[in-house]
């Protein structure tokens, strides 16, 4: 009997992880078709207005520029779907080092703050810094992987929320460490979406707008988070925006 039941343990064991394998190639099937689907319609989408611009056609000043700026747009959005697939590579090949240099933290996240405004996309989102303490706020870390992972975070509540949605990065010292939250007063998560929000090939939304990101942006900023010592947690409801807590430990 005795026998027999570690038999029927080992063989239960085995078929859930034939289980769980099966779902993650059909999960990550899935996930290759919508990439692939990312990667050609902003593809048409620059192809359909540089043919308009080269027509002869006489486009107003103001109509060029409204092109310019969508091709721009989608081209950014190509780059960034690029960069997360090359840094999935490094990451799997355990290919990418730590630089850490001690920052002012202040000072850097006006820098990734200011990069951001620049995007298109961004336009239509107020986005602030708060600093809810006085001094100086000196951290020692990665600029790019940090960089990265706040660019990663916001990019989220954008694609996500709808236009106008306010966009707060606040910074503050706790009992010697370091808080970095990412606010926003959006349409908020589900708690279904919020435990899926870091897996690497999920592409879920709460809103109706069609899928944007590569469901690996959110994913990558995890890693380089933890990479650096840090913690994250999430906090979110339907119709109640959503906050990302970065701790980064004394």
């Amino acid at each position: 009997m005795e026998l027999k039941s570690k038999l029927d343990g080992l063989t239960y064991q085995l078929n859930a992880a034939e289980k769980e394998r099966n779902d993650l190639e059909e999960t990550r099937k899935n996930w290759t078709s919508g990439v692939t689907h990312d990667l050609k319609t902003p593809l048409s989408y620059i192809k359909g207005y540089a043919a308009m611009l080269r027509s002869e056609h006489q486009w107003s000043e103001e109509e060029r520029k409204e092109f310019a700026k969508i091709i721009e747009e989608k081209s950014l959005y190509m780059e960034q779907l690029i960069d997360d697939l090359s840094v999935v590579y490094e990451f799997d090949k355990m290919q990418i080092p730590l630089n850490s240099r001690t920052i002012n933290l202040v000072a850097f996240l006006e820098h990734v703050l200011e990069d951001l405004r620049q995007y298109p996309m961004a336009n239509d989102y107020p986005i602030h810094l708060n600093v809810k303490d006085e001094g100086d706020h000196f951290l020692s870390f990665d600029q790019t992987l940090l960089k990265r992972a706040l660019e990663n975070f916001i990019m989220n509540a954008i694609y996500h929320n709808p236009r106008e949605t306010t966009i707060t990065v606040s910074i503050e010292t706790i009992e010697g460490s370091t808080l970095i939250e990412i606010k926003d007063d959006g349409i908020g998560m589900d708690a279904r979406t919020i435990q899926q929000l870091f897996h690497q090939y999920y592409r879920g939304t709460t809103t109706d707008r069609p899928h944007l990101g590569s469901g690996l942006g959110m994913s990558i900023a995890k890693q380089f988070i933890e990479k650096q010592g840090g913690q994250i947690k999430v906090e979110s409801e339907p119709n109640r925006g959503t906050k990302i807590t970065i701790l980064f430990p004394q």
